[in-house]
């Protein structure tokens, strides 16, 4: 039986996978279709309120999604407590907003904000109506009705913005790309679970969830300082034009959140099914570690080492600002893949309370170091962030071993491994695309790509534990194909 749980995770994570790999691909035509036809000023001031709609969002869920996913039992009742609070929170959220847009358009100085501000509010209801469709399609394990709906949704905004773009319409383009996939994907997830939530009522474990929910919030909240903080400080000390080449690099490392947000909808249920049959959950976290690991730093080693050949192929001329930005970016980025395990770990044992205290010491690193980097302007910043983010890993782990039991020491030797075949991979790429870039950038991108893949498969073979990951990991890769075929 716990076989047959995993292979449902290996299951739902290969259509989470595919769906991710499909999200990037849009995103990739998103950044690279846009970007020839919008200015950078554009994406700054979107990016700008997009920083606001991430605190909005933070408030509207109020930690309940989470709350709701690991449960390991949720009545219709309790259901609909949590999707009637997040449509009042969403909504309250949407009109704060809308009362805060004067200070933010003096703060920032950006007469723009007047009218993207209110445009873009309506997306905090629309989340709130969203958000535990979401948790239910994920705890009956209907992935791919998740991938589905995700996937269409970006298609939709995609084409609604490239249409305007070409239009002339300038940032309405990027507001209507938001407020699209917002509707698409609601309608579909409606649609999806046709689940009718009945009318709040009091009592059902509504005030501990709200309890429980307090916490995960504010580890949400100190997550969203560690990541916004950068965007904020670059749109406040250097304005939009310079934010938008900055989101830029930030949009090119949209692979790992593609991923990463998405799989813990999978992880989660995964894990707790097979905890419930008596597996550890210290071997299955290192596993998990290994594979996303693998994934995430692999393909953002053959990114940054490729940055030269890359960024131009994909955003066209006049996009240099945001090669090293992107490079600097990248390091962060690995790191940001092993934390979120981590934190996948905290939230399969419930530990909502070890997992604030984790973070109230290793988000503000993050903020602390981009503070810091801001003295050397934008690349400073992109700098201060990967120093901070790769100096945050170490304490969840600690912690998440103190409060779980899991071997700290293996999930360290497993990241630290990672982490280095990653950086020589990358070096590796950075010096083959320089030879091969006098042909063309299409074959310097190419063959930096290989070279780096060769490079960082040839150092983890060396190593015996590695070496036995990957074979667990062909093994469920087995076991999926195996159940798949029955």
């Amino acid at each position: 039986m716990s076989q047959s749980v995993l292979a449902d995770g290996a299951r739902g994570g290969a259509l989470v996978v595919a769906g991710s790999l499909t999200k990037a691909v849009v995103q990739v035509l998103s950044v690279t279709i846009l970007a020839r036809l919008l200015l950078p000023e554009d994406f700054g001031v979107v990016a700008l309120v997009a920083v606001f709609i991430a605190l909005g969002s933070l408030l509207r869920d109020f930690g309940l999604p989470t709350v709701a996913l690991q449960a390991p039992e949720l009545s219709h009742q309790q259901a609909s407590n949590m999707f009637w609070l997040n449509v009042a929170f969403g909504s309250a959220a949407a009109v704060g907003l809308c009362l805060a847009t004067p200070l933010l358009a003096a703060w920032f100085n950006e007469p723009l904000l007047w009218v993207v501000v209110p445009s873009m509010a309506s997306l905090l209801l629309l989340g709130g109506l969203s958000a535990q469709l979401h948790v239910q399609l994920s705890r009956n394990m209907r992935y791919r009705a998740l991938v589905v709906g995700e996937v269409v949704s970006m298609v939709a905004g995609l084409g609604s913005a490239v249409a305007l773009a070409a239009a002339g319409a300038s940032y309405w383009a990027l507001i209507a790309q938001h407020l699209v996939a917002a509707v698409v994907l609601l309608a579909m997830r409606f649609a999806a679970t046709r689940w009718k939530p009945i009318r709040f009522r009091r009592g059902n474990g509504a005030c501990r969830a709200l309890a429980v929910g307090a916490e995960y919030t504010f580890v949400q909240l100190l997550a969203f300082l560690q990541t916004s903080a950068d965007s904020l400080v670059v749109g406040w000390r250097f304005g939009s034009t310079t934010l938008g080449y900055y989101n830029r690099g930030l949009q090119l490392l949209a692979f790992s959140s593609l991923l990463l947000g998405p799989l813990m909808q999978v992880v989660v249920p995964t894990l707790n099914r097979a905890r419930a049959q008596g597996r550890a959950l210290g071997p299955m976290l290192l596993r998990i570690q290994f594979v996303v690991g693998l994934a995430v730093i692999g393909v953002l080693a053959i990114a940054a080492g490729t940055a030269q050949s890359l960024v131009p192929f994909l955003l066209g001329g006049g996009w240099e600002r945001t090669i090293p930005i992107f490079q600097a970016l990248a390091v962060g980025g690995c790191f940001y893949a092993l934390s979120m395990v981590n934190h996948w770990g905290f939230v399969v044992t419930g530990r909502s309370r070890a997992l604030l205290r984790s973070d109230m010491i290793s988000k503000p690193l993050v903020i602390v170091c981009v503070a810091i980097g801001s003295a050397f302007g934008v690349l400073g910043i992109a700098v201060g962030y990967s120093i901070g983010m790769a100096l945050a890993w170490p304490v969840s782990t600690v912690w998440l071993g103190r409060a779980t039991g899991v071997p700290v020491r293996r999930l360290f030797a497993n990241g630290v491994l990672l982490i280095t075949a990653g950086a020589a991979g990358a070096l590796t790429a950075v010096f083959v695309t320089a030879l091969t870039s006098v042909a063309s950038g299409g074959l310097a991108i190419a063959a930096g790509a290989a070279a780096c893949s060769i490079m960082i498969l040839l150092l983890l073979s060396l190593v015996p534990d590695a070496r036995r990951n990957l074979r667990g990991a062909f093994k469920l890769l087995k076991l999926l194909g195996t159940q798949r075929a029955g």
